[in-house]
């Protein structure tokens, strides 16, 4: 229906422009004598229609212009604000191989008798392996006469809004420690940042009436 009015329109178009007469399209349209009258009224009709049909073309085509550069605007708008407000990401390792995170290690709670534990001890913690989130490193620890580095393995655990901790654990130490007494399969957790590194740590054997914990903050420092 819409393609036969389109031609229909076509053909009543390129017959003004060719500035044929109602006579010459009444005759085409219709076959048959018409009273001169008939013809004027249908002439006018015709002429009335196709004038009010392309400025409604022409109105309806502005409309459509305007609506399609609006609608671009406001996803074009969409888009920016959504993208201001998305983190930014990077692909940056946020633990690197051989990075290096300086600072203290706090310790305390119930230990065996006639055992001294110093409260704060200097931490270096070095980071050996990486795959994946999975990675390997030395925990060195010192004090005035304290001289251990213990074997850790852990991972980075991603979180859902974007924040990141590590979970690691003891398994041996390296070396011949200066230590009175030290423990392995001990437990850290902490939050990371680009740069810093804040956790705690935790160690019970209820066998040894043992019950440590304690905090670290490490500043990342290569070198």
């Amino acid at each position: 229906m819409s393609r036969a009015c389109f031609w229909f329109t076509a053909f009543l178009r390129t017959s003004r422009e060719l500035s044929l007469t109602a006579n010459d399209l009444v005759a085409f349209v219709f076959p048959f004598p018409m009273p001169l009258a008939a013809i004027k009224l249908l002439e006018y009709r015709i002429w009335n229609f196709i004038s009010t049909f392309w400025r409604a073309m022409a109105v309806s085509s502005k409309q459509i212009k305007t609506f399609v550069g609006l609608a671009a605007l406001a996803s074009l708008a969409v888009l920016a604000v959504g993208r201001g407000t998305e983190p930014i990401r990077t692909t940056e390792d946020p633990l690197p191989l051989d990075s290096q995170w300086k600072g203290k290690l706090t310790q305390g709670g119930k230990t065996p008798a006639g055992q001294f534990f110093p409260p704060e001890l200097d931490a270096v913690l070095s980071v050996t392996h990486r795959s994946g989130d999975d990675f390997e490193a030395e925990l060195h620890e010192t004090s005035n006469n304290l001289d251990i580095t213990y074997l850790v393995r852990g991972s980075v655990v991603h979180g859902s809004d974007q924040s990141l901790t590590i979970r690691f654990r003891s398994h041996s130490v390296k070396g011949i420690p200066t230590a009175g007494a030290y423990y392995v399969n001990v437990p850290y957790s902490a939050k990371l940042t680009a740069d810093s590194l804040k956790g705690t740590w935790s160690y019970e054997d209820k066998d040894e009436d043992i019950a440590l914990e304690g905090t670290f903050q490490l500043k990342r420092n290569d070198e």
